[in-house]
């Protein structure tokens, strides 16, 4: 029930796209995937073809002296750079696209279309531009609220600590090595333990380490193996 309009005309009448619109609609959605996928496949029998000496026209192409460097340099400079530029873009039309609700897509936004609703004359209580931004949202944050559960926040924490502020993180475990967990930071501890180094941790935080790696285990304050625990007094 939707149809593409151009998105400088802001009324509820549909505005065909022009000419222009649809060949580069054409060219960015279908065109330019497809010329990539060719031109890797293309570059990697060049390089496949030069080093077994494939006959055929692609084995005289590849023979060329000029041949393998330009296949080179696409696989491994132009390709990939384009398609991390192409990913950023996308990501920051994403983010537009969350705080505006229009275009959805970066080919939306590089060529001014939007979609509107086939029939002007339908009444909506909301526009089709917040819907779409709510219903993203929505998966957006069902997601989330799947996924953070699983993650140990303070673990996290004290990883991002450890690698960007290690002085800072050392400081903070020798004023609080006897009142807060070694491993995720928290004070008070949950059922408080303490490890054959001397030094305290949460029961659970300890336990889940050995669970995942018995005889492996490194104190975080001395870097010592921990090689067994008791509850602290």
């Amino acid at each position: 029930n939707v149809v593409y309009s151009r998105a400088a005309h802001r009324g509820l009448l549909q505005k065909p796209l022009l000419r222009r619109q649809k060949l580069a609609f054409l060219l960015l959605n279908v065109a330019w995937p497809w010329l990539l996928i060719r031109l890797t496949g293309l570059a990697q029998t060049l390089q496949e073809g030069f080093a077994t000496g494939e006959g055929g026209w692609l084995g005289a192409l590849a023979r060329r002296s000029w041949a393998p460097s330009v296949a080179r340099w696409y696989l491994h400079s132009f390709e990939p750079r384009a398609t991390r530029l192409q990913v950023v873009c996308s990501a920051v039309s994403f983010l537009l696209f969350l705080r505006s609700g229009v275009f959805s897509t970066l080919s939306d936004r590089m060529l001014g279309i939007r979609l509107v609703h086939i029939d002007p004359s339908a009444h909506r209580q909301l526009p089709m531009q917040y819907m779409n931004r709510v219903m993203i949202w929505n998966g957006l944050s069902e997601f989330l609220m799947t996924v953070t559960p699983l993650i140990n926040l303070g673990r996290l924490r004290q990883t991002i600590t450890r690698r960007l502020f290690p002085k800072a993180m050392l400081r903070s475990m020798d004023e609080g090595a006897v009142g807060t967990c070694g491993f995720c930071g928290v004070s008070p501890m949950t059922l408080p333990v303490v490890s054959d180094c001397g030094h305290h941790f949460c029961y659970f935080c300890l336990g889940s380490e050995q669970m995942n790696d018995p005889h492996n285990v490194a104190c975080p304050r001395c870097s010592e193996r921990i090689q067994s625990f008791g509850y602290a007094s």
